[in-house]
């Protein structure tokens, strides 16, 4: 079972993915999530057993301090890429004009996480690890076979390619990405990006 949830001020969507009969794992933690993982946790009969990010920009790990509260020690996998983002970056990234206005909001959600993480070292769990760096160095998708869906993060999108103007974001990365996403899976395959809707590499496409 998946279920994709919009949470935050910033629109980020979260996928729960429920793994095998007993085990759900969460894709991205915005802020504001843990009643909807709580409701999941109780229609699927399972337990939260890991977080798994996409990358480390402050919208999409926001929540972890609340997952952490409530659910208490659930393996938390960055990449190694992008651990800079759990201390100074996304402090760089709030002071800049366009997001300064969020400092406030942010901050003390970061800084509640204890900011341990393992390490992304191979496929997490039942889903494979894309490597797609360009929006942040560290950047990953995730696809499942059996339901042929990229989890893009916010290095595709219904609409566009993910922006490479934040601290260690590669125009150049960004559009290896793209070509090694589009030249991987077929136009049916479904995407859930980082922010916004849902849809196919073809409808994708389009866009680019």
């Amino acid at each position: 079972m998946i279920k994709i949830q919009e949470s935050g001020l910033m629109g980020t969507n979260s996928t729960f993915v429920s793994i095998d009969e007993n085990h759900t794992v969460v894709i991205d933690a915005p802020e504001g999530l843990v009643p909807s993982i709580s409701a999941f946790l109780s229609e699927t009969g399972t337990e939260l057993c890991a977080v798994l990010l996409t990358h480390g920009h402050f919208d999409h790990i926001a929540g972890l301090g609340e997952i952490e509260k409530e659910f208490g020690n659930v393996k938390v996998f960055l990449s190694k890429e992008d651990e800079a983002f759990l201390s100074s970056l996304n402090e760089e990234i709030l002071s800049a004009p366009g997001f300064d206005q969020y400092k406030k909001y942010y901050m003390p959600l970061l800084s509640a996480f204890s900011q341990k993480t393992e390490r992304i070292e191979g496929n997490l769990f039942s889903l494979e690890v894309i490597r797609t760096p360009g929006h942040t160095p560290g950047s990953i998708s995730l696809f499942s076979k059996d339901e042929n869906i990229l989890f893009s993060g916010d290095t595709l999108f219904i609409g566009g390619k993910g922006r490479t103007d934040f601290p260690l974001g590669s125009f150049i990365d960004e559009e290896n990405s793209i070509d090694l996403i589009l030249s991987t899976f077929s136009d049916d395959t479904r995407i859930v990006p980082g922010h916004g809707i849902s849809g196919t590499i073809r409808e994708a496409k389009y866009y680019l």
